[in-house]
């Protein structure tokens, strides 16, 4: 994803070949993740979060996509990592839970690779509990470990 847009027509509708699925892959932190492509809606960069008073610490704020108020979460500190700066550019991969719109708060937005799904594996003992929490498995790609992670999970770390 070299622009770091990601149209909802596109997560939606890639091709699937043979057995595989698309994931749209990101980094947070210095570890790679993915999310199903039929769980993600777009995916944006943009410069202007919206800090909310009292908010959860997960709540980074609030962003203007498109017209619509987005909560925007910031995934690191729901994994137990240092907090994004949201100061500068923040990358947003965009997803729906409960009837809303959610901007989850990634480090990079990566590219959208096709898996066969008989290649996902339990994830390791030694993977980090919060970690765990919000993976369905993972996959190796590239000689890298790649967790696969819920978005129902993911927004459950929220509250």
């Amino acid at each position: 994803m070299s622009n770091g847009a990601l149209r909802p027509a596109e997560a939606r509708n890639l091709s699937e070949t043979g057995h595989t699925r698309p994931y749209v892959t990101m980094m947070i932190g210095e570890q790679l993740f993915g999310l199903p492509a039929a769980e993600v809606e777009d995916a944006h960069i943009l410069s202007n979060i919206t800090p909310v008073p009292l908010a959860s610490p997960e709540v980074a704020g609030v962003l203007n996509i498109r017209g619509n108020i987005v909560t925007a979460i910031d995934l690191a500190r729901c994994l137990g990592l240092e907090p994004h700066d949201t100061s500068g550019e923040n990358n947003s991969i965009v997803v729906e839970y409960r009837d809303a719109q959610f901007g989850l708060l990634v480090d990079e937005i990566k590219d959208v690779v096709n898996l066969d799904p008989n290649d996902l594996e339990e994830c390791p003992q030694t993977l980090d509990p919060s970690w765990k929490e919000v993976a369905v498995g993972i996959f190796r790609v590239e000689g890298d470990l790649m967790i696969i992670a819920s978005v129902e999970q993911l927004m459950e770390q929220v509250g």
